[in-house]
């Protein structure tokens, strides 16, 4: 059984966040999420360096708040996109096998979701299967890897995943309009 959240209105960066944390740290079986940001908020990955002091005034200029997300993976602005989170108990469906296997699950039916709309949707089975931590570039969506689905050449969701107390959260991006053209 799963339960399923769509946030009827945009939630603040740090809102969004803290409801991901709070349902990572629940017993609530498996739930999947959808939801927006307003303001628009720019997510670090978590094992991604803070930024500087001058890169910190330069978002904030911008009013964009900056948050930390609870899972890895690239820097994303929070803008033309729908975020999805899915928790659950680790080591049960779909978090039961290797790490892979709940990005599959949901992909696959993103993927599907997306060509019934005449989106040619796709993996990315010609990027590599992963890129090192030190040779990643700061978006996730600068960077595409095997598992990404991708449309017409571009990156359109990305998804990272952390582990924690036996629970674990898999954050997802749809981009539903590029911000790196």
């Amino acid at each position: 059984m799963m339960r399923l959240i769509i946030d009827p209105e945009p939630g603040t960066p740090s809102w969004n966040m803290a409801v991901d944390e709070a349902l990572l740290r629940s017993c609530h079986p498996l739930t999947l999420r959808f939801y927006k940001w307003r303001p628009f908020g720019l997510s670090l990955g978590h094992f991604q360096p803070n930024l500087t002091e001058a890169e910190s005034r330069r978002w904030a200029a911008l009013g964009i708040p900056v948050v930390r997300r609870l899972t890895g993976g690239g820097a994303i602005l929070h803008a033309d996109e729908i975020t999805y989170s899915l928790t659950g108990e680790d080591g049960t469906h779909p978090f039961g096998q290797d790490v892979d296997h709940s990005y599959k699950l949901i992909h696959e039916v993103l993927i599907s979701t997306l060509r019934s709309m005449g989106v040619p949707a796709s993996y990315a089975l010609d990027a590599p299967v992963a890129i090192k931590r030190s040779s990643q570039p700061f978006f996730c969506f600068a960077r595409t890897t095997r598992l990404d689905v991708i449309a017409d050449g571009k990156k359109l969701i990305g998804s990272a995943k952390r582990r924690r107390h036996k629970r674990a959260l898999q954050h997802g991006s749809i981009i539903l309009r590029s911000h790196l053209e």
